[in-house]
């Protein structure tokens, strides 16, 4: 499905194991309920994924065998600062862990023996998505579970048939980001050189048909929820704007669909956008107000950024970028600037500053921060979104800085002077 999975390292020593007795607590299980190129299109999104509450993860609270030589990567601290959730291999298999910062103490969230791939701390602190690999195999769900270890649950890729894989946050932390691959339909031959798609026992239609208005993935009246909530059946939004809402669940060659999805489950999940033949999808930010998403797609050597209206999908921006790590920007807190790193039109990435009008379009692209013969190889930001990290690639090694990306008596486009940061190595 994809290829670009971003794997950061932790440096310092790994974590010491904790004392005996102060095993992380099991995960408990917990009930749970749980939507990109469409414009002129009969483009579908998958069916909208099912969160599926689990039991307790089997096996202990800690790592039965502890390996001499083990590796920790993949950290995401909480909004102050104090915890980080990473991933750790020392009981033989890489696995979600989390503890204080500065301190041995470690406790493991998920004892399963299920690789864990990414991981995410939410903004407000409460959950921790991450992605895994049931098997070892390419199939990958995305799951969440609490800071100490309980109501642990698949958000989707619980069906084998498909796959999942972890996007942003939404800054207030109501929804994560969820790359859905849609399993390609079934082909079946028709009458009279029709093709016919199997959509299940009671949904089988022409290839490329319209279902009719109250056809819906789930029983009951559908409405795709956003900024502007467009109704299934009347398929206008609350302005007046017609919108085609309703298209097959499944596909003959599949696809990539990014959804919003409540870790709590109280709120059905949000189509974001959906692309028929994505190499890759992802979506990397959305702004503060819910307006617009970035998004990553493409195959390797072709990746691009683009900005896309939550509301209507129009993209209303585009720009080449750099393969390796999938995280390649976000907007400004004030989403008037989005900050890249990207290779266009040079050969080494850099940071770059797009500033953007009421509508997301752009109003001016221009190099922030760069340096002579060294990639920008990883870029993160503070949840904050006004202290960027960049790690540079100097001759192999990882040189790292901090800038302002929202300094104060600047123009949005520029940042504050770079702060080295000095790593142990």
């Amino acid at each position: 499905m994809t290829d670009d999975w971003g794997t950061r390292a932790v440096d310092g020593p790994a974590p010491v194991p904790p004392a005996p007795g102060t095993l992380g607590p099991a995960p408990a299980p917990l009930q749970s309920d749980r939507a990109e190129d469409r414009p002129g299109t009969s483009d579908a999104a998958a069916p909208a994924p099912t969160p599926v509450a689990l039991p307790e993860a089997g096996g202990p609270g800690d790592a039965v065998t502890r390996l001499r030589a083990h590796g920790c990567w993949y950290p995401s601290a909480n909004a102050d600062g104090t915890e980080a959730a990473f991933i750790c291999d020392r009981g033989g298999v890489p696995q979600l862990w989390a503890g204080p910062v500065g301190s041995g103490e470690v406790r493991l969230l998920d004892s399963s023996p299920d690789p864990v791939k990414e991981v995410s701390w939410s903004p407000d602190g409460r959950w921790i998505a991450y992605t895994t690999a049931p098997g070892g195999g390419e199939h990958t769900r995305v799951l969440c579970v609490r800071p100490d270890g309980t109501g642990r649950r698949i958000l989707a890729g619980a069906d084998p048939a498909s796959s999942a894989y972890l996007g942003c946050w939404a800054h207030d932390s109501s929804a994560v980001a969820v790359t859905v691959a849609a399993p390609a339909a079934a082909v079946h031959p028709g009458r009279a050189g029709q093709t016919l798609l199997d959509h299940g026992p009671a949904d089988r239609m022409p290839a490329g048909a319209r279902p009719g208005a109250d056809w819906a993935d789930r029983d009951g009246h559908a409405t795709l929820l956003g900024p502007a909530a467009y109704d299934a059946t009347s398929r206008t939004a609350p302005n007046g704007t017609q919108a085609d809402t309703t298209a097959p669940a499944a596909r003959p060659d599949g696809g990539l669909s990014v959804y919003l999805i409540d870790p709590d489950g109280l709120a059905s999940p949000v189509l974001l956008t959906t692309e028929t033949h994505a190499a890759s999808l992802r979506a990397c930010d959305l702004s503060h107000d819910g307006r617009f998403a970035l998004l990553r797609r493409g195959p390797r050597g072709r990746r691009e950024a683009v900005v896309r209206r939550t509301a209507d999908s129009a993209t209303t921006f585009a720009l080449p970028v750099a393969d390796s790590d999938p995280w390649i920007g976000r907007f400004s807190p004030d989403g008037r600037t989005l900050w890249l790193r990207s290779n266009a039109d040079r050969e080494y990435a850099a940071l770059f500053a797009v500033l953007l009008d009421t509508d997301g379009r752009p109003t001016g692209t221009s190099v922030a921060a760069e340096r002579d013969g060294s990639d920008l190889e990883l870029l993160a930001f503070a949840h904050d979104g006004r202290t960027a990290a960049l790690a540079w690639n100097v001759q192999g090694a990882g040189e790292l800085e901090l800038v302002e990306t929202f300094p104060t008596g600047h123009a949005p486009d520029h940042t504050g002077p770079a702060r080295p940061l000095p790593l142990p190595h």
